[in-house]
């Protein structure tokens, strides 16, 4: 890893600790989203990470603030936390309602070499029941893109949007834009949003994922509701697909 790319990422660490990107969340928010929960339909939401040699300068930067999120999640919402890294998932939890359980977790976790497998992330949401969305934060893509578009189409089929994070801080050193024209790809057919995740936009990240909870628990009609109380939504409604 290059010189310039540890100090880049030790500004953007302090740059989060000094604007405090990831707070907790206002309680009128979190009112919000526990009672969009209440109503029925699917409230399941999987949360999978690239834990990869190539993210690991920003690792803690992701861990911090994908911790938002789970800070975020009302109870009703149904949580299954995956992560892959040496060419496979590392892990994948039971589905849970109480997201904060994976806080622990998710600090545990550490990067290893290996290729990516966005692909099997995606072959089991597939086949998990009730599943509204998939969050992904990743850098690369590595695998058969004509298994990743055909997995894509099978998450139409079920109504699963993904919403992929796309961490460009390694592009100096991997090759990100591949990655990128893959992922654009799927979000095209199935629906759902690509963002930038990077060292200028920590904050906009964690909106994201406070719009995103949202979504999982009443879809494009609550977001459209909720855009006057939650700046996320009105952004992540200009990007939904």
């Amino acid at each position: 890893m290059s010189k310039d790319l540890v100090v880049k990422k030790n500004k953007f660490l302090e740059k989060i600790k000094q604007g405090k990107a990831v707070a907790k969340p206002e309680s009128g928010r979190l009112s919000q989203l526990k009672k969009a929960a209440e109503r029925p339909g699917r409230n399941r939401l999987v949360f999978a990470i690239d834990a990869t040699a190539s993210r690991e300068a920003a690792w803690k930067v992701a861990t911090e603030i994908t911790s938002t999120m789970f800070e975020s999640v009302p109870d009703k919402i149904e949580v299954s936390l995956a992560y892959h890294g040496g060419g496979h998932i590392k892990e994948l939890t039971p589905f849970s309602t109480n997201a904060k359980t994976f806080l622990d977790k998710l600090q545990q976790i550490s990067c290893i070499g290996g290729r990516t497998a966005f692909n099997d992330i995606l072959d089991r949401v597939v086949h998990f029941p009730g599943v509204a969305c998939c969050v992904y934060i990743g850098d690369c893509f590595e695998e058969r893109e004509a298994d990743a578009l055909a997995l894509a189409r099978q998450l139409k089929l079920k109504g699963i949007k993904m919403f992929i994070f796309h961490d460009t801080s390694s592009s100096e050193i991997y090759d990100t834009d591949h990655a990128a024209r893959v992922f654009s790809k799927v979000v095209d057919i199935c629906g759902g949003a690509l963002m930038d995740f990077n060292d200028q936009s920590p904050k906009q990240a964690e909106e994201f994922l406070g719009a995103i909870a949202l979504y999982a628990v009443g879809g494009r009609k609550l977001l459209e509701q909720q855009k006057g109380q939650l700046p996320g939504a009105v952004k992540l409604l200009e990007k939904l697909q």
